[in-house]
């Protein structure tokens, strides 16, 4: 580096800071960490991250894990908690709970091992896991996105109960008097996503049609074990296609699920939003895109990951205080797909 410094005409320590992704943060010129960058490979300069390690006395490592596989909306979130503590000069390891569902500790062991200053985990949902995170949390900080409720963890979450419930009063107030909502398989009411969603419904259903008038009826899944969302959503309005007469509303458990009933029911000329109207959720690009565009409750991704820095940032720097506890508010985008005159 001192090498790059002489040959640059800079100092060591904007080098270093360059080198190190930090050259954005102290606003060294572009120009100038251009021409660093060039230098450096010139001279064939690489790093070395564990000397660094080794004379600062701790890593600069960050674990992020959690379950993103197939889920757009977590992918996102992930990504974006990555790029933006890589910005800030850290450097990322991430896990997918899906990569080994045998054992989450056994995962986390793996991202132990590059000594790292906290964990971030998404969607904890296995006690032993808890029971493990709690013990390496007097060590490091550990902050939690989503999961069911853990006391003693700082934990930023989305409010998956008024997703629902916002989605059936839209359509009760279009004017749908049937509502039906999707849920893809019997067996996976007791997961906490789909558990949250479904009290959402249940509440907002029995704000409108009172308690006793059969929740149950307005259910809608299918048994077949399918991967594809889109395809869960288009076998869902196959099998209750009888159900969906004039003034039927559906609130879909996601966009894509959305997009696979809207598929089937525009294949056999259902009138959408006339006839039938239509609600998604997580605010997928394709949503707006579809031929119908699909009105969506949507969550702040990019609020939920300021918080979750914001909270990361701070433990890491000493402040120890009180537990973070933070839900984030879904909000309708209205589109054409429940727009009735």
């Amino acid at each position: 580096m001192k090498d790059i410094a002489k040959k640059a005409g800079v100092s060591y320590t904007t080098v270093s800071l360059t080198l190190n992704g930090k050259g954005d943060l102290y606003k060294i010129k572009k120009k100038t960490q251009d021409k660093i960058f060039r230098i450096a490979k010139e001279l064939n300069y690489k790093g070395n991250i564990y000397a660094s390690y080794l004379r600062k006395r701790r890593s600069n490592f960050v674990g992020i894990v959690g379950s993103t596989y197939n889920v757009p909306v977590r992918q996102y979130r992930q990504n974006l908690i990555a790029e933006k503590l890589k910005r800030m000069g850290f450097d990322i390891i991430i896990q997918d709970f899906h990569w080994r569902k045998d054992s989450y500790i056994s995962l986390i062991d793996e991202v132990l091992k590059f000594k790292p200053i906290g964990l971030i985990i998404s969607e904890p949902d296995d006690l032993s896991l808890m029971y493990y995170l709690k013990d390496i949390k007097k060590w490091i900080p550990v902050i939690l996105i989503d999961g069911p409720e853990y006391d003693g963890f700082d934990q930023i979450r989305i409010d998956r109960e008024k997703i629902p419930y916002i989605a059936v009063h839209h359509l009760w107030k279009s004017g749908y008097k049937n509502i039906y909502f999707t849920i893809p398989f019997t067996k996976v009411i007791s997961y906490w996503a789909i558990k949250e969603r479904y009290m959402g419904f249940k509440r907002a259903f029995e704000e409108i049609f009172g308690k006793n008038n059969g929740i149950e009826k307005n259910m809608l899944w299918i048994d077949e074990s399918i991967q594809n969302p889109y395809m869960i959503g288009y076998k869902i309005a196959e099998k209750y296609f009888e159900k969906f007469k004039k003034d039927t509303g559906i609130v879909a458990l996601n966009d894509q699920i959305a997009i696979g009933i809207m598929k089937n029911l525009l294949e056999k000329n259902k009138k959408i939003p006339e006839e039938i109207g239509i609600v998604g959720s997580e605010n997928l690009p394709e949503g707006e895109f579809v031929i119908i565009p699909l009105t969506t409750i949507s969550f702040s991704i990019d609020k939920l990951v300021d918080n979750v820095i914001e909270i990361f940032l701070k433990r890491i720097n000493g402040d120890n205080k009180d537990v973070f506890k933070i839900k984030i508010k879904p909000e309708i985008i209205i589109r054409k797909s429940t727009e009735r005159r």
